[in-house]
């Protein structure tokens, strides 16, 4: 999966905020909300019966949304949540694209989190159909021409 091989690298350098895109310091709101559309992408239990993720990718699944947990819990510490975003560099208005994320157009962007969001909710057809929308958006884009032919390879056989 695309977003597990952007993740993956770089989950022991991300910090909470990042983890679930909330800018520090976040409010109560904004990390419930954004920890539950993350659950919603990589509860591992939405995957269990998709044959073409093998075990590996399970597992690193597993992994990601442990994280994603663990992140949500430091967060909802009010004390806790204040000293991380001291310490967190400080970004006005929203929190910034995902790394993997930064070289799209904020539609394809927007097309995309639909597409993962589709893909959370086994939506597959949903999923395909925003990432030809995204494609379309931005044609260049590996990343995208990536999660289209993956997401395409989950859609049932005719």
């Amino acid at each position: 999966m695309a977003l597990l091989d952007a993740l993956t690298p770089r989950l022991d350098r991300l910090s909470p905020f990042e983890l679930l895109d909330v800018a520090p310091p976040g409010t109560d709101g904004e990390i419930q909300r954004a920890f539950h559309q993350k659950a919603a992408q990589l509860h591992p239990d939405l995957y269990r019966s998709m044959p073409a993720l093998s075990p590996d990718d399970h597992e690193r699944l597993e992994t990601i949304y442990s994280r994603v947990a663990q992140a949500y819990v430091t967060l909802r510490d009010p004390e806790v949540r204040a000293q991380l975003s001291r310490s967190a560099p400080q970004r006005p208005g929203s929190a910034p694209p995902p790394a993997h994320l930064a070289s799209l157009s904020a539609k394809a962007q927007s097309l995309y989190r639909r597409a993962e969001a589709a893909l959370g909710t086994g939506d597959i057809a949903s999923a395909v159909l925003n990432l030809r929308m995204a494609l379309a958006a931005q044609p260049d884009s590996a990343l995208l021409r990536s999660a289209l032919a993956e997401a395409q390879g989950l859609l049932p056989r005719r």
